[in-house]
């Protein structure tokens, strides 16, 4: 059986700092299903590539030839995203 959702309330201070409210969050989602090779791609701007991708997802269901790869031709470097921004 699966146990009935817990939701907890955010304090006020921390939701004052988010950099998404509950609107923009609902309205990204959206779009991420709406279109989601449009909207990943606009994400994919917002990190620094090596090597830019040309490809934002690569979709096989094939026996044999199973793969989900995104930005898959792109190179990142993890740490300039991450740390040195």
């Amino acid at each position: 059986m699966i146990a009935p959702e817990k939701v907890y309330p955010v304090p006020e201070a921390f939701a004052a700092q988010a950099n998404l409210t509950p609107e923009t969050y609902r309205a990204m989602y959206a779009a991420s299903i709406a279109d989601p090779e449009a909207f990943w791609g606009e994400q994919g701007k917002r990190l620094d590539w090596m090597v830019p991708y040309t490809q934002v997802k690569d979709v096989s269901w094939e026996t044999g030839d199973l793969h989900v790869r995104w930005y898959h031709d792109g190179v990142l470097n993890v740490s300039a995203n991450c740390l040195d921004r």
